[in-house]
């Protein structure tokens, strides 16, 4: 589990997990790979919401909330979603790095999901070929 260190910022604010953006004394910021896990739920979090994550701030007021461990609301679109699926979105968008899964987590989690009786993916359906008739 390596930390990595980056001496500026680059990327989008509004993606960019709260540790790469919170430097320490030095100007430093430390983290690991599960910034990419924090990244891809904001990704997740736009495609869920048509809109992107803090879209009614600037994106160094985002940054800042983000900072502060605060996180857009999934409220306008829990009636929409399963509790699993913002379980997932809340989870990889924690702000404490332990707490935060790792990808391979993430994946195994999915996995697991898709393999619980009664689950039908919604996504395996649409992609299914159609059967055509041949007479």
């Amino acid at each position: 589990q390596g930390r990595y260190c980056m001496t500026g910022c680059c990327g989008s604010l509004r993606y960019m997990a709260p540790e790469v953006q919170d430097d320490d004394e030095e100007g430093i910021a430390l983290y690991n790979e599960k910034v990419d896990v924090y990244s891809a739920s904001m990704v997740v979090y736009f495609m869920a919401t048509g809109h992107p994550p803090f879209h009614r701030q600037t994106a160094e007021c985002a940054a800042a909330t983000s900072i502060r461990g605060g996180r857009p609301t999934l409220a306008e679109i829990q009636n929409r979603y399963d509790k699993f699926f913002l379980e997932l979105i809340r989870n990889t968008w924690i702000h404490s790095t332990r707490r935060r899964p790792t990808a391979s987590q993430v994946v195994s989690d999915i996995n697991a999901y898709r393999k619980s009786p009664g689950i039908v993916s919604r996504a395996t359906r649409l992609l299914s070929p159609v059967r055509r008739s041949t007479m």
